[in-house]
């Protein structure tokens, strides 16, 4: 997930150097920032399945701003804490693309 974060940024520097920032303006750290929204989400969450989706999400914004150890855990807790669900599911197929990239993920 870091070399993909690496590779967009890299292909952004190219565009920005040949059409100046325009659309193109990503802010990464806003990943960061949005995955402690998803994770204040869940913990005010109604309903299980809504507290499982927020957590994932929170996981996939983590991943994104480069933070993997913060996304390993929560995918982590998802799966422990709703093993029989489809966001069990979503969380254990992030987690083998989180592996095949190179970071270290629990034995699931």
């Amino acid at each position: 997930v870091q070399d993909a974060a690496r590779r967009i940024r890299d292909r952004l520097s190219t565009l920005r150097a040949l059409y100046g920032v325009g659309a193109l303006d990503i802010d990464f750290k806003a990943f960061g920032e949005a995955a402690a929204e998803f994770e204040k989400a869940s913990a005010t969450a109604e309903n299980e399945v809504l507290k499982s989706m927020y957590l994932n999400k929170a996981a996939e914004s983590y991943a994104a701003a480069g933070q993997n150890d913060k996304s390993v855990a929560l995918l982590d807790q998802v799966i422990k804490s709703w093993p029989a669900t489809s966001a069990a599911g979503t969380a254990r197929r992030t987690l083998l693309r989180l592996a095949g990239a190179g970071v270290a993920i629990p034995q699931i």
